[in-house]
């Protein structure tokens, strides 16, 4: 079933529910499967059920219902807890979600190309493509993909993430594999680039100082250091400075290939307009937060806030800011469960680290990107990119409790689903 519920999580927004669900079943069906009472695991509890009291309080029933999101991170947790223990089985995980990422690429590419040549994609509307669904027209200048994830943001947070495991296999790799890994973090480079996305290649930056920090490894700094460059000349400095076309038309390719004119130039979106949207949407969520700054406005609280406070031209599920989110929505409170849950997985990284776990640095540069991406985004509040962090975070848990972390306590899911059957 690993394959397929990978399958189902990454190829469209859609049916992420389904895989989701399924672990859900699993979880509450027991057989044997371990609670490990930590922060973590106590955190997502608290965010459902502040939330959903958040909800009451709002009087918003859509809300108050979309806190049982915390309730099926919990259940996913709790499922990649119990089966995801060993450097072994997260590895082969880890695999499968690098070649179902290969297709997720190549749709990617498909849609990009579809743009130029005919101007819409009305192909993607089950991929959750967010441009030209279902018939509409768009522009083909500085159109940004978004593949399988429904956002383009969100599609960066994978892909930036998917870079980052390919180098860690990289780094693992013998002499005959190496080279395959290379070409596929070249593949999904020119992905990332793709997606237009300036918030998920600073998150990847981010990463990379985080793996090589916890890499702590000289034989790896140059190509560490030269994959920090390349992502620096590719996602800022090229689309900003270097007019792509002109280099094409130098080498008299551009009148016979003139997708090749169009085909980089996601990164050349309005940085200006990007900074005074969100700055528009940092300044009404703070007022949000200044309403109710106890209880949030609740989850969605954002999307159903008055129009008044947001001097922008179209609603939005989130602040574009993670704790800036957490604050509007759920309040002191809520920022309070979500840092002390951070703080617990970044001394579950260093201890990790202490004891020499090879997938540390790569948990900690997916961490890392999400921290990154999470000052100018909050693609963590959609279902693909919420998996991402979730599973990272819980396979961090996972490991770090294999090696007595703070002595949890642990016992079984009977509890849960003889509760769950009196409700």
């Amino acid at each position: 079933m690993l394959p397929v519920n990978i399958l189902l999580l990454m190829i469209s927004p859609y049916t992420t529910i389904i895989p989701v669900m399924f672990v859900a079943y699993k979880v509450m069906q027991g057989n044997g499967l371990l609670l490990h009472k930590n922060p973590w695991n106590t955190g997502l509890i608290l965010l459902f059920l502040w939330s959903f009291i958040s909800g009451l309080l709002n009087k918003n029933p859509i809300s108050a219902t979309a806190s049982i999101a915390f309730l099926l991170s919990f259940f996913v947790s709790i499922y990649l807890q119990n089966y995801y223990t060993d450097k072994e089985s997260i590895e082969r995980l880890l695999k499968y979600v690098i070649l179902f990422a290969v297709l997720s690429a190549f749709i990617g590419i498909a849609e990009k190309v579809t743009c130029l040549v005919y101007n819409k994609v009305s192909w993607g509307r089950f991929f959750g493509m967010s441009f030209g669904i279902p018939q509409s027209s768009i522009s083909k200048l500085n159109y940004r993909i978004s593949a399988t994830f429904g956002n383009p943001n969100v599609a960066g947070t994978w892909f930036s993430a998917i870079i980052l495991i390919c180098y860690y296999f990289y780094d693992n790799a013998v002499k005959k594999t190496k080279f395959l890994y290379m070409l596929l973090i070249l593949l999904f480079l020119f992905i990332l680039d793709l997606t237009g996305s300036r918030g998920a290649a600073f998150g990847l930056l981010c990463g990379i100082m985080a793996y090589t920090y916890f890499k702590n490894d000289k034989k790896n700094m140059f190509s560490l250091f030269s994959l920090f460059v390349f992502v620096v000349l590719l996602m800022f400095v090229v689309p900003q400075f270097i007019s792509r076309t002109k280099i094409i038309d130098a080498f008299k390719i551009g009148e016979q290939n003139p997708i090749l004119n169009n085909l980089n130039t996601s990164m050349q979106h309005d940085v200006n307009r990007s900074i005074n949207s969100r700055w528009e949407i940092w300044l009404g969520s703070l007022s949000l937060f200044r309403n109710e700054p106890i209880t949030g406005s609740g989850l969605l609280g954002i999307y159903f806030a008055s129009k008044d406070l947001f001097n922008f031209y179209v609603r939005e599920p989130h602040a574009h800011n993670i704790l800036l989110t957490f604050a509007s929505t759920l309040g002191i409170v809520g920022v309070c469960i979500y840092l002390y849950m951070k703080y617990y997985l970044f001394k579950g990284l260093m201890l990790l680290h202490y004891y020499k776990c090879k997938l540390t640095p790569v948990l900690a540069g997916v961490q890392a990107i999400i921290i990154g991406h999470g000052l100018v985004d909050a693609t963590i509040f959609g279902p693909q990119g919420a998996v991402l962090f979730i599973s990272c975070s819980a396979i961090i848990t996972s490991l770090a409790a294999q090696y007595g972390f703070e002595n949890e306590n642990v016992s079984e899911t009977y509890w849960l689903r003889k509760r769950i059957h009196q409700f």
